[in-house]
């Protein structure tokens, strides 16, 4: 986090004060001593106002010292956009392009450890609901030829309450997301040797923002959350239609 000096067996705290979304998010050492953070931090840690979606990055980058396990081969990606007008197909190209590159790149680290994939990538929907998507290839894919890449998606509004698993795939069909990683995985499968049968394993799941404007810091908190695995058991399965909580250690 870019504030001031921490000394480092300091133990961070997070005091909120305010009302709705007028909070002010103050951050002190254990020891009491407040920390006053540079400008473009303070911006996004302040919950009175939304931030440009240009400033993405600076918000993952206060989640981001989370280090994945020595068996994961992680690629991130930059901001990625979908739409449900008639800017998906340049959209889907721009997706195709990214993850593909991605894939093939990571494949080859990958491969020769013999561990898992993950290419992460934080998507914004109709350039105002900002979401996860990532393509995961597990460890068991190099020897097992009838393996899939796994298409996992991780909104922050509780869709599933609405839509069933079923219906939820089929919005991610049509506004472009699961064709372009089909067509990214194909690239993946022909360079890896494999006969591509058109298929992904598509997982959905929900880890809740605050508020109706938090989606962009949900979504930066469930890029860490994916990789560390708190979604595993919180898969949206045919025939749920309630909320997936994640709790947050």
């Amino acid at each position: 986090m870019k504030c001031n000096k921490i000394e480092s067996k300091s133990t961070l705290q997070v005091a909120i004060s305010g009302d709705k979304r007028k909070e002010k998010v103050s951050i002190f050492t254990s020891e009491g001593k407040e920390l006053h953070c540079n400008p473009k931090v303070a911006l996004v840690l302040s919950m009175d106002k939304t931030f440009p979606n240009s400033q993405m990055d600076t918000l993952s980058s206060l989640v981001y010292d989370y280090t994945p396990p020595k068996d994961v081969q992680l690629v991130r990606l930059g901001t990625l956009r979908a739409y449900d007008s008639c800017k998906s197909e340049e959209a889907k190209k721009e997706f195709i392009e990214s993850f593909s590159k991605a894939i093939i790149n990571g494949a080859t680290k990958a491969k020769s450890k013999g561990c898992r994939l993950v290419i992460l990538s934080k998507v914004l929907f109709n350039d105002k609901h900002w979401q996860v998507v990532a393509v995961r290839v597990g460890e068991t894919y190099w020897a097992d030829r009838r393996a899939r890449p796994e298409v996992f998606v991780v909104n922050s509004t509780n869709e599933a309450k609405m839509r069933s698993a079923k219906n939820l795939q089929e919005q991610y069909e049509k506004n472009g997301v699961l064709p372009s990683m089909r067509a990214a995985c194909r690239a993946f499968s022909e360079v890896t040797g494999r006969e591509w049968k058109g298929e992904v394993k598509f997982s959905y799941a929900q880890g809740l923002q605050y508020g109706n404007m938090g989606c962009g810091f949900a979504c930066a908190l469930n890029e860490v959350r994916l990789l560390r695995g708190d979604f595993e058991n919180r898969i949206v399965q045919p025939g749920d239609r309630v909320t997936k909580k994640v709790c947050v250690p």
